[in-house]
């Protein structure tokens, strides 16, 4: 009988663990496609060939693109604290970049 009851809490612990296990990577895929979503924006509607009558407005769309997206970030909720600090600190490490040229 405690062998029983034994593999039955074992069981249950076992459904548990794969349910949080489950949600958390549901949390993961939501945090990845938002992130991916975000810095995808950078570069929506940029072409320099059709949109853009000189590198100097390409770029500065670029950064606007840019500020948005860090933007975005911090307003975001579903982003994790530390890498969305490393996102903002790269984007904003390429809108420097794109400013100084």
């Amino acid at each position: 009988m405690e062998c029983r009851l034994a593999r039955r809490s074992h069981s249950l612990w076992l459904v548990l663990k794969a349910q949080k296990n489950l949600q958390q990577a549901n949390a993961n895929l939501a945090f990845a496609k938002k992130g991916n979503e975000i810095l995808g924006s950078v570069f929506t509607g940029l072409d320099p060939r059709k949109n853009y009558g000189t590198m100097g407005e390409f770029s500065q769309a670029l950064k606007n693109n840019l500020r948005k997206a860090v933007q975005e970030l911090e307003g975001s909720a579903v982003l994790r604290r530390s890498v969305c600090a490393h996102r903002k600190k790269c984007l904003r490490e390429m809108a420097k970049r794109f400013s100084k040229s």
